[in-house]
């Protein structure tokens, strides 16, 4: 007898009512963690959003209104001693500035909007994120001033001389900022709520099943990533408006980028027999585990960034995972304690389809 399973049945919505907490309010963080909780976003919303957005901005302000001082062309490149070796339009400063400066709050933004209002895990990879988007627009941003600085009301950009004192300045604010912004956030660790094993789906001697599923990057990451791969375009017109002779070698990374994109962006999750697997729409990568190597299966909501340090194919001590979200999935503890993770909608009957022929390979290895 076969039956199939896409994961999609009417009767087998995801259930998305939470375990009683602590308090036995249905939520599972006390009032007190839920306050901490609250307040370690607040802080990481001000360390990596709203902080960078401001020097952003007013790196902005202070490069245009110095574009009348600033000499035509000014000096965009400094070469190993130090000295002015690439030129271009003084707008360039400041647009790239700008660019780079929403590019690192977008970061933040996507950090927010992947965790959502259900996830109620946290780490330091929490705070990590934001102290790195905050030195980072600190790096940017003092380069974009003082690079500038040092060629006001200069007639020729090749007399403004080393770029080493604001190099030194910027590289010291980096690691001030990134500091000051990761000690300036709570220290608070939740970890996500025990999710019990998955009860062996009923199958008959002889029966076999089929269950299949997708995963796809959330649409916070999806619109992220596509705004990067028009990135090399906005370079290549960086690189024709200042006269860059390798202007023709702009396309490539953008090629590069758009596979990569493809290739990572959405997987289909088939649980039969032979264990489970996590294949690219385009065929390639393929992960696997076979189940005469599963110990436990369970369904749970899976926080990417907490647990893996990011979104996508993800490796971490002791574990791998195909997290292209945040959100329920299927955790799968190896026989050498590793667990394999791959975050898919509804996972509660492929969960138990997967306990269940985990068991047979068991019953038919002993």
């Amino acid at each position: 007898m076969n039956r199939h399973d896409d994961g999609y049945d009417e009767d087998d919505g995801y259930d998305e009512r939470a375990a009683a907490g602590p308090d036995g309010d249905g939520h599972p963080l006390s009032p007190a963690q839920r306050l901490e909780l609250a307040q370690a976003r607040r802080a990481a919303r001000w360390i990596g959003l709203i902080l960078p957005l401001a020097l952003t901005a007013a790196a902005t302000v202070i490069t245009a209104v110095w574009i009348p001082r600033l000499p035509d062309p000014m000096a965009m490149r400094w070469g190993a001693d130090l000295e002015p070796s690439g030129f271009g339009p003084p707008w360039t400063n400041a647009a790239l500035a700008l660019g780079i400066g929403l590019l690192l709050a977008a970061l933040s933004l996507l950090q927010g909007a992947s965790l959502g209002r259900r996830t109620v895990v946290w780490s330091s990879m929490n705070r990590f994120l934001p102290a790195l988007v905050l030195g980072s627009t600190v790096l940017v941003q003092t380069l974009a001033v003082g690079t500038a600085l040092v060629q006001l009301d200069v007639a020729d950009a090749r007399a403004a001389g080393s770029v080493g004192p604001v190099l030194a300045l910027a590289f010291g604010f980096v690691l001030l900022a990134g500091i000051v912004g990761f000690l300036m956030q709570p220290r608070l660790r939740i970890a996500g709520p025990d999710d019990a094993r998955a009860d062996p789906l009923p199958l008959g001697p002889g029966e076999r099943a089929v269950w299949l599923g997708e995963t796809r990057l959330g649409n916070p990451f999806l619109a992220l990533v596509t705004a990067l791969a028009a990135l090399p375009l906005v370079v290549l017109v960086v690189a024709l408006a200042v006269g860059s002779p390798v202007w023709w070698a702009v396309p490539l990374p953008f090629l590069v980028f758009t596979l990569a994109w493809a290739v990572a962006s959405r997987y289909r999750v088939r649980i039969d027999g032979g264990g489970i697997e996590a294949r690219a729409v385009l065929g390639r990568p393929v992960f696997r585990v076979p189940a005469s190597d599963i110990v436990s299966v369970r369904a749970a909501e899976i926080a990417p960034f907490a647990e893996f340090g990011g979104w996508g194919i993800r490796w971490a001590p002791g574990r791998f995972g195909v997290v292209l979200r945040t959100g329920p999935g299927i955790v799968v503890t190896r026989g050498d304690g590793r667990t394999w993770t791959v975050t898919v909608d509804r996972p509660e009957r492929g969960a138990a389809l997967l306990a269940a022929v985990a068991e047979r390979a068991r019953g038919a290895a002993g």
